[in-house]
């Protein structure tokens, strides 16, 4: 009995090291991430020759046990709360990859929602008090999206539709309305639609007309006027940016060009003045850029 709890205690400290390491490198990845953010870009240099690259040797390095492998935790859809104090994120510490929550100085993390379905893609209302996500039923990937309280409590199915997949929601500024991605299971694209939060009514924003493109929501305008959206196209081959006026459904393309372009924006700059997006319009390489939104629907 003695030999089985120390195992069992092993067997627990592995995965508790694991899972902490995991998240440790997870924020690491954060701040990496915004390190290259703020790059001026590769456009004057030359791409690495893989041949030249090279590891040091590590003379101490040994194989992975197998049974390591077991107790690989992951972590990812970190989400900041609107005050900054607090970090949604999705981590499959307890065996499921659900929805927990950490203090942003640190500290031993809460999960908020348990269940035996995958939870991913969640964001804080603006006033802090709810958490939206995406939630599959058995792997099925046909997501539905659910609200939680933030503070912890029952969690309500907002859409409840099992032949349509719903994905990264997004809140208006006011929090009145939830930008998603959706498209039914028989279908090729992806359109936008707006769901109501007080009523659950959901109202196609976008009307994909070709079989061939794809839509996903990136940002609102700070006056929640203007959704800003990727339009792909599904071999990733080309794409633009679109401003969309909510109230009306009409659509603005801001990355216009000619042949096959890749333009992607990924966020919004806080006074609304600027997109970050990614492009290979100069070089044939995605390019991390700043681009102002101008009167007359481009970019400069």
């Amino acid at each position: 009995m003695l030999a089985r709890c120390r195992l069992e205690n092993e067997v627990t400290m592995k995965s508790v090291r694991s899972t902490c390491l995991s998240f440790l490198a997870f924020l690491a990845f954060l701040v990496c991430s915004s390190a290259v953010a703020q790059s001026s870009g590769p456009d004057a240099r030359q791409i690495s020759d893989p041949k030249t690259i090279t590891s040091a040797s590590n003379p101490n390095a040994r194989p992975i046990p197998i049974d390591d492998l077991y107790f690989t935790r992951s972590v990812s859809s970190a989400s900041w709360s609107p005050g900054g104090k607090e970090i949604a994120f999705t981590t499959d510490i307890s065996g499921r990859a659900n929805l927990w929550k950490v203090n942003a100085d640190g500290g031993w993390p809460i999960q908020l929602a348990q269940s035996d379905e995958r939870q991913y893609g969640d964001t804080w209302s603006p006033d802090g008090k709810w958490i939206v996500f995406q939630q599959d039923t058995g792997g099925n990937e046909l997501w539905d999206i659910f609200a939680i309280p933030s503070d912890g409590g029952a969690v309500i199915n907002l859409s409840n539709t099992p032949e349509i997949r719903e994905e990264s929601p997004r809140w208006s500024p006011d929090g009145k309305t939830i930008a998603l991605n959706t498209k039914p299971k028989e279908a090729t694209v992806y359109d936008i639609t707006l769901l109501d939060w007080a009523t659950r009514k959901m109202t196609p924003l976008t009307h994909e007309s070709t079989p061939n493109h794809l839509w996903q929501s990136v940002a609102w305008s700070p006056d929640g006027k203007t959704l800003y959206a990727d339009r792909l196209e599904v071999s990733f081959a080309d794409a633009d940016v679109y401003a969309i006026e909510v109230a009306t459904g009409k659509t603005t393309n801001l990355t216009a060009h000619q042949g096959q372009v890749l333009n992607i924006a990924s966020s919004l700059s806080k006074d609304g003045k600027k997109l970050l997006i990614t492009s290979n319009e100069k070089s044939g390489y995605q390019n991390v850029a700043l681009h102002g939104y101008q009167v007359g629907g481009q970019f400069g």
